[in-house]
């Protein structure tokens, strides 16, 4: 071995060795003000998220044929590779096809930046007129909001990803804490009505997934139950958000709010509680606010007023389903919601409502040309991408060494899926193949768990 590259070696090791160092002391909490080494190396809090996805790269696609691609966006492409000085996800309506195994499956994919959408200019001008006649919306907020605005338009960004619900089935994993109370920082009382084998641990399939065999996808999930609360008018009582799971209520549904319910046949629907059908079919339901979008028309959340903030730099997530049998998750960053819609309904989203703003894992992608099983933790995140990172919430050590590593193969991986195989501890949806071993051990499951405990009427 030369000198120069014993040199260069050294120099590597030590720079990596500099990047964990700045990453463990960097590691605040959301909430709280964000370090001198954290504002140095990152600036805005916007900054760290955003410069982030250069590093993405996206799976192998295929041109969708003409029955499947069911939406086209006005989208400038060549404006966007003639101005763009960096590099960043941008990817017309695309398909990745997951063969390999008894059933294909699907994902169709979009991510563009809105600057380079026809309309997103008048959009934004719609925005911030509502901003400046808010009465929600303090005069220092809009000076901010005034200061950022081209910003915003400059940064605003759009990720698309949807499957067709016939190939695919849903499980949601409610996970330790949301039993416990759902408030990340610490452990609260048990939940009403959470099942005995639950509190004594002799359940963990409602945590950790059993067999990833199959798996395609990750999402993380709602609001935490201290954050998620809501009033149906300005003068109104709060509300917290209701929560069933296995045919039990934990949390009374509340009928306003935006519903994401699973049924007994493992289909999927998404809407305001009080308007969805098959009520005593429901086997498992979370809320999260109010609808978005519903039944092809804009609602209440909709409003530029819901959310009406600089603090659009973090990423928002949405579910939705559409009007061709598909459910998917639009993901948006520096973009006010009553920009998002317009261009979610041109996409064909039916009912769409927002599913968490802290996205820890937008979606994972197995690497087409990998296996669909996986052995460990570390052997999914070898073989699968991450579409949207989210670094607001790498805080231990071993995460952020996690990403590093990942992150140095052009690669971006946050620590979700570590939580969804090793510690159950948060809620999140996970996606798989329809005949998966962990699909049909839900199913199976569901069979013999149901009980008399049906899901209460709204009122």
């Amino acid at each position: 071995m030369t000198p120069t590259s014993k040199n260069y070696k050294k120099s590597v090791l030590i720079l990596i060795l500099l990047s964990f160092s700045l990453i463990a002391r960097a590691q605040e909490t959301a909430w709280k003000e964000p370090s001198s080494v954290r504002t140095f190396a990152y600036g805005k809090s916007g900054e760290w998220l955003y410069e982030g996805l250069q590093t993405i790269l996206l799976p192998k696609t295929r041109v969708p044929s003409s029955a499947e691609r069911t939406f086209e966006l006005p989208v400038d492409w060549l404006k966007k590779i003639i101005e763009s000085k960096e590099w960043f996800p941008e990817l017309d309506f695309s398909a990745v096809d997951y063969k390999n195994h008894s059933s294909k499956a699907t994902a169709y994919l979009a991510c563009f930046p809105t600057k380079y959408y026809e309309g997103s200019e008048d959009l934004f001008s719609d925005y911030f007129d509502v901003v400046e006649d808010s009465n929600y919306i303090s005069l220092s907020q809009k000076q901010t909001l005034r200061e950022n605005a081209s910003l915003m338009r400059e940064r605003s960004m759009v990720f698309y990803l949807a499957y067709d619900q016939s190939k695919v089935q849903f499980v949601y994993y409610p996970g330790k804490i949301q039993f416990r109370g759902g408030a990340r920082d610490s452990i609260k009382e048990w939940l009403p009505a959470t099942p005995e084998e639950f509190k004594i641990g002799a359940r963990t399939d409602h945590a950790l997934i059993q067999n990833s065999r199959g798996l395609i996808g990750l999402f993380n999930g709602v609001f935490d139950k201290t954050d998620n609360f809501v009033r149906w008018n300005d003068n109104g009582e709060m509300r917290y958000a209701g929560f069933g799971y296995e045919f039990t209520t934990m949390m009374e549904p509340q009928p306003e709010m935006a519903t994401f319910a699973l049924y007994e046949n493992g289909r999927i629907a998404i809407g305001s509680y009080r308007k969805l059908p098959g009520k005593e079919s429901i086997r498992t339901f979370v809320q999260n606010r109010f609808m978005v979008i519903e039944n092809g028309e804009l609602a209440r959340d909709s409003d530029p007023n819901a959310y009406c903030s600089f603090s659009d730099n973090i990423a928002r997530a949405y579910l939705f389903t559409d009007v061709n049998g598909r459910i998917g998750y639009l993901w948006s960053l520096y973009t006010p919601v009553n920009v998002l819609a317009p261009i979610a309904l041109e996409m064909g989203i039916k009912n769409m409502m927002l599913l968490d703003i802290h996205s820890a894992v937008s979606c994972s992608i197995v690497d087409p040309a990998g296996p669909f099983y996986f052995r460990s933790a570390k052997d999914y995140l070898k073989h699968s991408y991450d579409l949207v990172p989210n670094f607001f919430r790498l805080s231990p050590l071993k995460s952020s060494l996690t990403w590093i590593s990942t992150a140095l193969n052009s690669r971006i991986q946050t620590h979700y899926p570590m939580e969804a195989f090793k510690f159950g501890a948060e809620d999140y949806f996970a996606v798989f193949l329809k005949d998966a071993p962990e699909a049909k051990h839900v199913r199976k499951l569901n069979k013999i768990s149901k009980t008399s405990a049906k899901i209460k009427p709204a009122t």
